[in-house]
């Protein structure tokens, strides 16, 4: 997850923690590797989930009002190619 993100563990772990208290997640030892943890989203998650997408599409458009809707779709590739790139350049 960390190198999938970017971030580092201690940052993803206390994220984990957090929503994992407020109920969004469960997270249960690797029945492969008891060194690592199974992260699953509970129905509270799932729930959730469509309203988060909404306010990140939202988001976004507050973002690139200004742009066509071809600059948009443009922006966003470059968003995703940066992403990417920042990831791949983590497992490097």
């Amino acid at each position: 997850m960390t190198k999938r993100l970017s971030l580092d563990k201690s940052v993803i772990a206390k994220t984990v923690t957090k929503l994992t208290e407020s109920g969004f997640l469960t997270r249960r030892p690797d029945e492969n590797d008891r060194r690592t943890f199974t992260v699953r989203p509970t129905p509270k998650a799932t729930e959730v989930y469509p309203q988060l997408c909404r306010q990140i599409d939202d988001c976004f458009l507050r973002m690139t009002r200004s742009l066509t809707e071809d600059e948009r779709r443009q922006f966003a590739r470059l968003l995703a190619l940066a992403a990417e790139s920042a990831a791949s350049a983590e497992e490097d």
